[in-house]
């Protein structure tokens, strides 16, 4: 391996998240920013969601950062606000267990 490749800074790589929303996330996106639900919350405006996601599709005007933070916060919602028990859903090593003393015996 070089030495100019060894002694460099550690250094990010990107991801193609422009891509994906054209592709392989394209219905999740529509679905987060058009969806009833998040129509329900009215956090943005959904006709605008579809707009730019159909800009960002057919290459009119790139807008992943944006539609990118529309999914995360929807998904955000989805986790911890709309579902009962996000902690023993998505992460059951962090929900609590019963004390010794809270254990009848």
């Amino acid at each position: 391996v070089p030495e100019t490749l060894m002694g460099r800074p550690k250094m990010g790589f990107g991801v193609p998240i422009d891509n994906w929303l054209r592709n392989e996330l394209k219905d999740l996106c529509l679905d987060c920013v058009a969806s009833s639900k998040a129509r329900e919350r009215g956090l943005f405006n959904p006709d605008y969601g579809e707009t730019i996601l159909q800009q960002h599709c057919n290459g009119t005007l790139l807008h992943h950062t944006r539609l990118w933070a529309m999914i995360m916060l929807e998904q955000w919602f989805r986790m911890w606000i709309d579902d009962p028990d996000p902690i023993g859903n998505h992460a059951p090593h962090l929900k609590p267990t019963p004390s010794r003393e809270s254990v009848p015996g």
